[in-house]
């Protein structure tokens, strides 16, 4: 039994270890918490620039730059998370093939 669990946490070409497995379902599971978290945020990002221009008393010159940093914060989380889970799975398939 001692030699099986040496076997899975061995360091060698071609040899099973559970680190590189693990950072490979790491990477699948950031991408796909940043799927189902994007459409939240472009929820949250149209109902603030919708409400910035409808609503007469709340409008962009009462916070300087609300819109624009607004307007680009989807696009930063999709990339923070797509670029999270590249990173690890690449890592991850790296170490896997040796």
């Amino acid at each position: 039994m001692w030699r099986r669990i040496k076997a899975v946490f061995r360091v060698e070409v071609g040899g099973i270890n559970i680190g590189n497995i693990l950072m490979l379902g790491i990477g699948m599971i950031f991408i796909a918490v940043g799927f189902v978290i994007y459409p939240v945020i472009l929820e949250g990002t149209d109902a603030i620039l919708d409400y910035t221009s409808s609503s007469g008393n709340f409008t962009d010159e009462s916070f300087t730059g609300l819109m624009p940093v607004t307007k680009v914060v989807p696009l930063i989380v999709l990339i923070g998370f797509v670029s999270a889970g590249v990173i690890t799975g690449f890592f991850g398939v790296k170490n896997l093939m040796g």
